[in-house]
């Protein structure tokens, strides 16, 4: 009986364990951008504050339909480099931040989750390197926007833009519908935000969203 016992909650440890989240923060050089991920088994999701006020709350960043997540281990590094671009404004970019990698199994597909926070902006990056599981697999990569804060929203449609649009009204019927980028949200006179999508490699596994 008292093996019995012993068993149970030995059993109920590991599986609490199992089901565990695991945060992880990332901090701008200047420590105003902070820049959180959550890690499930079963959901990725991330958070953003600039200067202690939240920028977007828990949003979903989503691999795969109906997801399963293995993490197989992490690193983190100081990124302080330079390049030259071939046109452009700027001879030389200076490139300074802080990064977080997440090595995972995405549905037994292998993949790192590169996150970087700069000053002046996030990056959020999946990198599939090159394996023999991955035929006749699809990969939908979306990343979800979520904030109470009040905002007007500017985006594109064949070369026009639209807008402005109360945050709020944005999806009033088709909230599962992605609008098209780049989103440009506009807080205050002081305070903007643009996502956009870029980086893209020619590959005809992914789809995005």
């Amino acid at each position: 009986m008292v093996i019995k016992k012993i068993f149970f909650a030995y059993f109920i440890f590991i599986s609490l364990s199992i089901l565990k989240a695991e945060d992880y923060k990332v901090i701008s050089p200047d420590g105003k951008a902070v820049f959180q991920l959550y890690y499930t088994p079963t959901s990725l999701s991330y958070s953003l504050d600039w200067q202690g006020e939240s920028i977007a709350d828990k949003s979903a960043i989503q691999f795969f339909t109906q997801p399963s997540y293995k993490l197989l281990g992490k690193e983190n590094k100081e990124v302080k480099s330079s390049w030259k671009p071939v046109w452009g404004q700027f001879s030389t970019i200076e490139d300074r931040c802080n990064q977080l990698t997440l090595h995972l199994s995405i549905n037994g597909v292998k993949t790192d989750l590169i996150c970087r926070v700069y000053n002046d902006g996030i990056g959020v990056r999946f990198a599939v390197a090159e394996q023999n599981n991955l035929q006749d697999k699809t990969i939908t990569y979306k990343l979800d926007l979520n904030t109470q804060a009040k905002a007007d929203a500017y985006f594109i449609i064949r070369k026009h833009i639209i807008g402005p649009i109360k945050l709020r009204c944005l999806f009033p019927k088709d909230a599962d519908k992605p609008r098209s980028q780049p989103l440009f949200l506009e807080y205050n006179e002081e305070r903007h935000v643009s996502l956009l999508e870029s980086d893209l490699y020619t590959a005809n596994l992914f789809n995005t969203a």
